[in-house]
C-alpha cells in the first residue's frame, strides 16, 4: 500500500518560551521528538500521543479565544510560539535570490540556513499531517500482516474491515487540514494542494486494499484447490484500472508540489512549508506497475474462467513484464528520439532489442523465481511495505503462467495473445471504484460548533456502499 518515503513528519527541537505555551503542551511535544514509528505497535502509540497533543493545542487556543473554528484559526495564525531552522522534519521552499550568498563572480552558493518563525497554526497543521500519514501507515502495516494469514477467520475478516477505517481516518484529518488551511492567513503554511493529494492517495489505498484482500483470498484457494474464489474478476480489474488513472493524476499533482518546493512556479512559494518529496515519484511509479499487473491478473482469471486460455496467458505475460520493466524500458522511446534524431534505424534497433529481450523473458518464465524491482524508493522500512504484496503478486502470476500454459498445451491449443498488443487494445475495460461509505469528519473536542455549522450528511445516495 502507499506509504510515502520520509513520512510521517516528526517534531524536532524548537525553543518555545514558557509564556507562549503551557508546560503540559511543551512536555507533550518533547515526548514526541524522536518517537519510534518503524513498526505497527510503535506507530499506534505515536498516533495516540499525537492526537492528544493536537487536542491540547486546540484546547489552549480555545482558552485564549472562546470562539468557533474561524476565530481559533485566526488567533493561531498570528500567535508565534518560537523559531527554529527545522521545527519538524520538513523542507522550507527554496528561498529567493536575495536569501542566497552571491560571490563577486555572480556564482550562487548554497542558501544560508534561516531560522523559521513558527506559529501555533504551523504546529497544528504539521500535527494534522503527521496524524494522517500515521493512520495511512497503520492501515498499510495491518495489510502487510493480514496477507500472511492462512485462513479467513472471524478475527481476520474484522481486521480487514479495520484497514479501510484506518484509511478513512487518514482522510478525515486531511479534509480538516484542508478546511483550516483555507481559513488561515498565516504568513507561512502548508501548500494546500498537499491535502487534496493525500486525500486522493488514501482513496486509492482503500481501493488497493480491496485488490490486496481479493488476491489474498485467491492465493489461499489456489494453494489448496488450484481454483479461484473470486467471481467478480472483471470488476476487480476495473478497480485496478481506476487506480492506475488516479495514480497518473496524483503524479501530476506531485509535480505541482515539487515545483512549489523548489520555487519554480510561484512567486510566493518561499512562504510555503513543504515535506521531503524525495523518491515520491519513483515510489508511485512502482505502485502504478503493481496496479497494472493486478488489472492483468484479474482479467486473466476472468478469461480463464470463460475458457479463453490464449487471452489469459497473454494477460499474465503482460503483467509479469510490467512488474519486471526496467528503467531502460521506460526511457527507451524518449532517449532514442532525443539522442538519435533523424536516425530511425537506430530507434528501430533499440525497439527490436527491447522486444527481443521481452520475448526471451516470456519464454523462460518457468525458470524465473525472483522479482526484479528498483529498490531506490524503498530506503525506509515503512515505505517497503508494498514489496511483500508485490512479491506475492509476482509469484501468483508465475504459477498462473505455468498452469494456464500446461492446460492450453494439452487441451485447448488456443493461440496465445501477444503481450505487446494488450496495452493498446479492447481488452481493457473502463476503470471504476468500489463505492465507499462517507468519511466521518474530524472535529476537535474543544471547538464549540454552532447549529448552523453542523456537518451536513455527506452520505452517498443511489449506490450501495460496501466499505
Amino acid at each position: 500500500m502507499i506509504v510515502l518515503p520520509h513520512t510521517p513528519p516528526l517534531p524536532k527541537q524548537i525553543s518555545v518560551a514558557s509564556d507562549r505555551l503551557n508546560s503540559e503542551i511543551i512536555s507533550k511535544r518533547s515526548s514526541l521528538i524522536n518517537a519510534p514509528t518503524s513498526n505497527y505497535n510503535d506507530i499506534i502509540r505515536f498516533v495516540v500521543s499525537m492526537e492528544e497533543y493536537l487536542e491540547q493545542l486546540f484546547e489552549f487556543t480555545y482558552e485564549n479565544t472562546g470562539s468557533g473554528l474561524n476565530g481559533l484559526i485566526k488567533f493561531a495564525s498570528n500567535y508565534q510560539i518560537g523559531s527554529s531552522a527545522e521545527p519538524w522534519t520538513i523542507k522550507k521552499a527554496s528561498s529567493s535570490l536575495s536569501d542566497k550568498k552571491i560571490n563577486i563572480k555572480g556564482i550562487k552558493e548554497a542558501p544560508r540556513s534561516r531560522s523559521l518563525e513558527w506559529n501555533l497554526f504551523n504546529e497544528i497543521e504539521l500535527s494534522i499531517l503527521s496524524i494522517s500519514f500515521s493512520y495511512t501507515s497503520i492501515g498499510s502495516q495491518l495489510i502487510n500482516e493480514l496477507i500472511e494469514e492462512s485462513s479467513a477467520t472471524k478475527e481476520v475478516v474484522e481486521k480487514w474491515k479495520q484497514v479501510v477505517n484506518f484509511f478513512k481516518k487518514a482522510i478525515s484529518f486531511t479534509q480538516f487540514g484542508a478546511q483550516i488551511n483555507r481559513i488561515s492567513a498565516s504568513p507561512t503554511k502548508i501548500n494546500g494542494v498537499l491535502y487534496s493529494f493525500l486525500e486522493k492517495l488514501n482513496n486509492i489505498n482503500i481501493q488497493l486494499s480491496i485488490l490486496s484482500k481479493s488476491s489474498w483470498t485467491n492465493r489461499e484457494d489456489f494453494s489448496r484447490n488450484e481454483s479461484f474464489k473470486t467471481n467478480n474478476n472483471s470488476t476487480l480489474a476495473r478497480v485496478a484500472i481506476y487506480i492506475v488513472n488516479e495514480l497518473s493524476n496524483s503524479q501530476s499533482i506531485l509535480v505541482q508540489l515539487q515545483d512549489d518546493a523548489t520555487g519554480k512556479k510561484r512567486e510566493d512559494s518561499n512562504n510555503s512549508i513543504n515535506l521531503d518529496y524525495s523518491y515520491w515519484k519513483d515510489y508511485l511509479g512502482v505502485i502504478e506497475k503493481y496496479a497494472i499487473a493486478n488489472a492483468g491478473l484479474f482479467l486473466s482469471i476472468e478469461n480463464y474462467q470463460q475458457d479463453k486460455l490464449g487471452e489469459a496467458i497473454g494477460l499474465v505475460n503482460f503483467s509479469l513484464l510490467t512488474l519486471q520493466k526496467k528503467k531502460f524500458d521506460e526511457k527507451a522511446s524518449t532517449s532514442s528520439s532525443s539522442s538519435s534524431s533523424g536516425k530511425p534505424s537506430f530507434r528501430k534497433l533499440q525497439e527490436k532489442f527491447k522486444a527481443h529481450r521481452n520475448e526471451a523473458y516470456v519464454k523462460n518464465l518457468e525458470s524465473i523465481t525472483t522479482l526484479n524491482i528498483n529498490n531506490s524508493a524503498f530506503q525506509e522500512k515503512s515505505s517497503g511495505i508494498i514489496l511483500k504484496d508485490l512479491s506475492y503478486l509476482f509469484d501468483q502470476l508465475i504459477l498462473l503462467h505455468v498452469k494456464f500454459t500446461k492446460v492450453n498445451d494439452n487441451l485447448n491449443f488456443d493461440q496465445v495473445a501477444s503481450w505487446s498488443s494488450i496495452n493498446s487494445d479492447s481488452r481493457w475495460p473502463l476503470g471504476c471504484q468500489i463505492p465507499v461509505s462517507a468519511v466521518e469528519k474530524y472535529q476537535p473536542r474543544s471547538i464549540k460548533v454552532h447549529p448552523d455549522q453542523q456537518e451536513r450528511d455527506a452520505g452517498q445516495s443511489g449506490r450501495t456502499q460496501y466499505y
